[in-house]
Formats: structure tokens, sequence, C-alpha cells
């Protein structure tokens, strides 16, 4: 008898399938129909065609994690200060960091080469007016600070 014979059992060694211990193949019991009590439908957690895009926001993220998110950038932002890096900063507020996520989501849609592109005005080919929610350092310096 070879080692690859699996009906072989060796005494005090593992054999590959122990055949001859086991009770012939069968088939499995059929499944059930699984019938709900009611109509299964897509959940929308609440949402609604008419929901603005700050409504779909605060769906997940209420106002106690973005206060949490900002007081951790404002003081990221104090520790690179202190370890000596240079760049205006000012505490940002839940307002401030909404417009941050809600420019990340436009950048999302409208892609362009480099970041510093959303805030060119000379070109013809300028996007519309990304300065006025937030200037360009604002968002460099968000971003370099963000912590959660």
């Amino acid at each position: 008898m070879s080692n690859n014979d699996c009906s072989v059992t060796w005494s005090n060694r593992l054999c590959c399938w122990m055949a001859e211990r086991t009770s012939p193949d069968a088939l499995p019991e059929p499944l059930t129909v699984f019938c709900p009590a009611w109509t299964p439908v897509v959940q929308g957690f609440g949402i609604t065609d008419n929901s603005s895009p700050s409504e779909l926001f605060k769906r997940f993220f209420d106002d106690n994690i973005v206060r949490i998110i900002c007081d951790n950038t404002n003081k990221q932002a104090k520790k690179n200060i202190g370890k000596g890096k240079k760049f205006k900063w000012s505490d940002i507020s839940p307002i401030d960091y909404c417009k941050f996520v809600g420019f990340l989501f436009y950048m999302a849609i409208l892609k362009l080469p480099k970041v510093t592109q959303y805030w060119r005005q000379k070109l013809c080919f300028s996007v519309l007016s990304p300065a006025s929610v937030m200037s360009r350092n604002a968002f460099q310096v968000i971003s370099w600070n963000l912590q959660e």
C-alpha cells in the first residue's frame, strides 16, 4: 500500500481521508423557499428625492462628529506651527469644514490635472468661482492639518 492510498489508516499517524470511517455520500436536504413577510425594498436611510446635499452629508456626519474633526484639526495645526511649519492659520469652524468637504465632492465630480487649477480665473477654461467658497490657501492649509 502506498502513502497516497486514502483508504489506509495508519496507527499513530494522520491519514489523508480515512474514508472507511465515514458514511457514504448523500444528497443534502433540499433548501426551503425563502418567503419574506413583506416585499423587500431598498432602505433609503430616510433619504428622499428632495434631500439636499447638506442633508445627505449630515446623515453620515452629525454635528458632534464634525465638531470633533474641527477640534482635532485645530490642535494638529497648532502642533505643526509649534514644530516650526509656517502657514497662516485660523481655527476652522464646522461651517468651514463642511465647505472643505463640499469642495472635495466638487473636485471628485469635476476632475482637473492639478488642484491649483480650480482657482484659475484668467483662462478660458476656468471653473465657476470656487474661490467664492474657499481660497486656495485655506483649502491647502486645512488639507495639510486635517485630523479625524
